[in-house]
């Protein structure tokens, strides 16, 4: 699960700079200039989902520390019994 969270998170930063990278050209039709907009909002969107990789990320640490800290009860437990 954190490898394929890990991979969306570079496609993403990937996406973010190519839609970042459209607002260097110059567009002097309307449809350009509506399609450098949809970049920018595409982008944005695209960094919101970031954080919610990273939240994601960040919660499926701790719950592997907190497995990690129960597996060591468990053991701790069985040996003393």
């Amino acid at each position: 699960m954190g490898a394929a969270l890990a991979e969306a998170r570079e496609a993403a930063d990937l996406a973010i700079r190519e839609l970042t990278a459209i607002h260097a050209l110059t567009w002097h039709t309307e449809t350009g200039q509506a399609f450098i907009r949809r970049s920018g909002e595409l982008a944005a969107e695209i960094n919101r989902l970031c954080g919610h990789i990273t939240q994601t990320q960040d919660e499926l640490l701790a719950a592997r520390r907190e497995l990690d800290e129960l597996e060591t009860r468990i053991l701790r437990l069985q040996l003393a019994a």
